[in-house]
C-alpha cells in the first residue's frame, strides 16, 4: 500500500467508526464501561496523571478561575451580572453578620432554598456554614429561647 492509499484507508475507517458510534451509542458506552472495569487500575493511574499535570497547570489562571466561578453560579441559575447585582443590593456585606464579603479571589457561597432552589442571598462563609447551614427556623427559635432563659438577649 502506498502512503496515499494508507491515508485514504485510515480516513474511511474513521468515518465508518463515527457512523457506528452514532448508530449504536448504547453499545459503544457498554463496551467502554467493560473495558474500564477490566483495566480499572490503568484508567485510575491515567486519570491521576492527567489531574496532576493538566488541571494543576490551569488552576491558577484567570481563565480557569472565571470559568469555575461561572460554572458554580450556573448551578443556581445565576449569571455573573445577577451575582454582582445581589452583592450590590447587599452593599458588599453579609446580610446576617454585616461583615464585608471577601470579593475577589475568595468565593462566597450562594445561599438558596433547597426545596425551591430560589437564591436567598450571598452570606459570608462563616454565616453560611454555621448560622444557616446547620440551622433551620426551628433551631434558631430554640437558640433564642435558650438564651432568653439566661437573659442574654
Amino acid at each position: 500500500m502506498t502512503e496515499c492509499e494508507l491515508e485514504a484507508h485510515r480516513l474511511s475507517s474513521r468515518k465508518s467508526v463515527a457512523k457506528y458510534r452514532l448508530k449504536y451509542p448504547e453499545r459503544v458506552r457498554a463496551r467502554a464501561r467493560r473495558l474500564r472495569a477490566k483495566n480499572l487500575e490503568q484508567h485510575r493511574a491515567r486519570d491521576r496523571k492527567y489531574s496532576a499535570t493538566r488541571i494543576s497547570k490551569l488552576r491558577g489562571t484567570a481563565a480557569y478561575i472565571a470559568k469555575a466561578r461561572k460554572d458554580r453560579l450556573r448551578i443556581y441559575g445565576l449569571t455573573l451580572e445577577n451575582y454582582d447585582e445581589i452583592i450590590r443590593l447587599q452593599n458588599g456585606k453579609c446580610p446576617i453578620c454585616c461583615s464585608d464579603l471577601g470579593l475577589g479571589n475568595r468565593r462566597d457561597p450562594v445561599d438558596h432554598d433547597p426545596v425551591t432552589g430560589k437564591v436567598r442571598g450571598i452570606p459570608c462563609r462563616l454565616c453560611n456554614l454555621f448560622r444557616i447551614g446547620r440551622n433551620t427556623l426551628d433551631t434558631a427559635r430554640a437558640v433564642v429561647l435558650y438564651l432568653a432563659q439566661f437573659e442574654i438577649i
